[in-house]
């Protein structure tokens, strides 16, 4: 809860190598609510941590952002950062785990950060994974590698199955999308992880 109120929304926001700023539903934000990266954890409400069952966090690979030194989009939203219970995702802030098409990537950390705006999720450092999500009640139904900040190559798309293991979340029967270029065309192809 933020300011002792467990309704009140939150929302996230920071510009590229500066401080992270709290916003109230009320969307008036001060000096006492800005903060550096290493503190945004212990201030964020439980709800929108991430939760690992417990487990290390083993890096699978490390995606580089194709665009670092570009201005952070005044457009990025934080939802949350997903909380992971039985191989499903819970609910994300007042956002709910029902998604149609949703931004997300997974830090180098092990965290599950989903919203809009992939540079700005993934705040321009490398990532383990970056894409879309449809999620269903909690159930990660599709997978895609569509990011124009981290363009993940078919090989790393490959690797989000392990890396979406390594959070705990059930892939079974889960659309895997992967986007890439043939020749000047843009193509997909799907393989439904096991």
């Amino acid at each position: 809860m933020l300011n002792g109120d467990p309704k009140q929304i939150i929302t996230l926001k920071r510009e590229k190598d500066k401080d992270w700023i709290v916003e109230s539903g009320t969307k008036e934000a001060n000096d006492n609510n800005k903060l550096k990266d290493d503190e945004i954890l212990e201030k964020v409400p439980e709800k929108y941590k991430s939760k690992k069952n417990g487990n290390e966090w083993k890096s699978v690979q490390k995606i580089k952002n194709k665009y670092p030194d570009e201005k952070m989009p005044s457009d990025g939203v934080l939802y949350g950062i997903a909380e992971i219970k039985d191989g499903l995702i819970q609910s994300i802030g007042n956002k709910g785990n029902n998604f149609n098409e949703i931004d997300f990537v997974v830090t180098t950390k092990g965290e599950l950060i989903i919203g809009k705006k992939h540079h700005f999720l993934g705040n321009a450092l490398e990532v383990e994974a970056a894409g879309t999500l449809k999620i269903v009640n909690g159930k990660v139904k599709k997978i895609t590698n569509a990011s124009g900040h981290y363009l993940p190559s078919v090989e790393e798309t490959l690797n989000f199955e392990a890396v979406f293991k390594n959070l705990g979340i059930n892939t079974t029967n889960t659309a895997l999308e992967i986007y890439y270029i043939d020749g000047n065309k843009l193509k997909s192809t799907t393989k439904f992880l096991k």
